[in-house]
């Protein structure tokens, strides 16, 4: 509880601002959704021959990751709110036009020959008999909907957007609970209050007649039409659900060396390994070695860990950094921090290669006369960081007009489509070739040579594998594993396949196969 005190009197006016933030996300998502999904609704009751696929072809739309539609709308909209908007907008569609649908179906014929009768037009007739009775159906998926956004919105966070879900990744990535707390909790009291409200207001609308008894059997029979609707659905599109290869939103790199030291591992002993992917931050890796639910991480990296675990700064010097981690690692956490495998991922600040030329841009200094006009696009997990992140690099360097917080996956597109005029990414990484991006030259970050670390109690009981260890010390340049990412993140090759590739060429299988 203390913790969380200090955390709320740190983050207390950021976390106002990205509570207003997290808000306007949402309602204007939720607004635009109902402005669109209404009208439609009304529309589809007039031609339901057609109806039931168009709704089925909307559900089809929800089930697209998010991250994926993020990721389309980038190039045509941009980084920041205004995609985030649209990609909840999309998400808000579907029940609001479903019970829009639903609920006018469900007025009473007669009601509406009536109304006919009595000389109404078409749009007097959905204005005053179909639209009333049929509100507390829709009021329902408006409420539904904006409970669901006000999660989801947090999703915003991956594209520079902003909200809550600015503070539940930085908890995340800097493994500090009391951050995500922090983030997790308001965003809740939003969506409670906006659940109760709207359930208020839904029973205010409600006609007189369609209260107690009769409003009970009215939803209860609409409920049932939806779910086999929303079944039939599901099965529909269920395989679009499956992770594609291209969907990687993290360095694959570490599933390469993971693949690399499981074949070896299996070739040369008796053991058999099980992999553990896209556990995310560092802290995370570090808290799954502490609490012996992890044995071996395939790669760390120093300076990550220097700074992040070990809280040390200013460590410049490779072979400085190599020996602090091994000595402290060994001595505090009764772990080995073997030796490199010989590239490093450093963070790198790109741009490119176009606006390089351009300016004659070639070191990170040489764009500080206009910093004030550039968009910064950075890693979530590095903006917050301390010793290496922003603060720090704005202390050493300057800072940048606007930045935004995403996912490192998108930092690329982002640069490339424009949206960006200067991005943070690694230096391994295959996509920085992918999309034509200049690697500035810089000093400021410390070194992030890549090595494997190991539980001690591993080694003791199979001290062979601190051999087959040694084996890979030393052997991949910088160059080599940005290739080897290229394959992945562009190729599409499966990172066991670029591992087997790898251990096959440098001869690591003496007989080519496994035994």
């Amino acid at each position: 509880m203390e913790a969380i005190i200090t955390t709320l009197s740190a983050y207390g006016w950021d976390l106002l601002e990205k509570t207003g933030e997290h808000m306007f996300i949402s309602l204007a998502a939720i607004l635009l959704g109902v402005s669109v999904a209404i009208p439609a609704g009304i529309l589809l009751t007039r031609i339901p021959k057609v109806a039931d696929r168009i709704i089925s072809f909307v559900g089809v739309l929800q089930t697209v990751p998010s991250l994926a539609i993020l990721a389309f709308l980038m190039p045509f909209l941009g980084v920041g709110i205004l995609p985030a908007i649209i990609a909840l907008f999309i998400y808000s569609v579907l029940p609001i036009l479903r019970n829009t649908y639903t609920g006018v179906m469900e007025v009473d014929r007669n009601l509406k020959e009536a109304g006919r009768g009595m000389g109404m037009s078409n749009w007097e007739t959905v204005r005053k008999i179909e639209l009333p009775l049929a509100l507390p159906v829709i009021m329902s998926g408006i409420r539904f909907a904006t409970v669901y956004l006000i999660g989801w919105a947090t999703l915003a966070a991956f594209i520079g957007g902003g909200g809550l879900g600015d503070l539940i990744f930085d908890g995340l990535n800097l493994y500090q609970p009391e951050l995500i707390i922090l983030g997790t909790i308001p965003a809740t009291l939003l969506a409670l209050l906006a659940n109760g409200g709207l359930s208020l207001l839904e029973k205010k609308l409600t006609p007189v007649a369609m209260r107690g008894e009769t409003a009970k059997k009215y939803r209860l029979r609409w409920h049932q039409r939806s779910f086999s609707r929303v079944v039939h659905c599901q099965v529909l599109v269920d395989p679009l659900n499956k992770r594609s290869e291209s969907q990687r939103w993290i360095p694959l790199e570490s599933e390469i060396w993971g693949y690399t030291l499981s074949h070896m591992i299996e070739h040369y002993t008796d053991l058999e390994t099980e992999l553990v992917t896209n556990l995310g931050s560092t802290m995370v890796l570090h808290q799954a070695m502490m609490q012996e639910e992890v044995d071996i991480t395939a790669t760390r990296y120093t300076g990550t860990d220097i700074a992040g675990v070990l809280n040390y700064e200013d460590i410049t010097d490779p072979d400085e950094a190599m020996d602090i981690v091994q000595r402290e690692f060994d001595e505090k956490f009764d772990q080995t921090w073997a030796e490199s495998y010989g590239f490093d991922n450093s963070y790198t600040v790109s741009v490119t290669e176009e606006f390089a030329e351009r300016e004659g841009i070639e070191h990170v200094d040489d764009l500080e006369p206009f910093a004030d006009e550039l968009n910064f696009g950075v890693d979530n997990a590095w903006v917050n960081r301390t010793g290496d992140g922003y603060a720090a690099f704005t202390e050493t360097h300057f800072a940048f007009g606007d930045v935004y917080p995403m996912a490192i996956g998108l930092v690329y597109e982002a640069a490339a489509s424009g949206n960006m005029d200067a991005v943070l990414g690694y230096s391994s990484d295959g996509r920085i070739a992918a999309y034509d991006l200049t690697v500035l030259e810089d000093d400021f970050f410390p070194p992030y040579d890549a090595s494997p670390v190991v539980r001690n109690e591993v080694l003791d009981d199979h001290p062979e594998i601190e051999v087959i260890l040694s084996k890979l010390s030393d052997t991949v340049t910088t160059e080599d594993m940005q290739e080897m990412n290229y394959m992945g993140d562009v190729e599409l090759v499966g990172p066991s396949t670029i591992a087997r590739n790898f251990l096959e060429e440098h001869n690591y299988f003496e007989d080519g196969e496994d035994e």
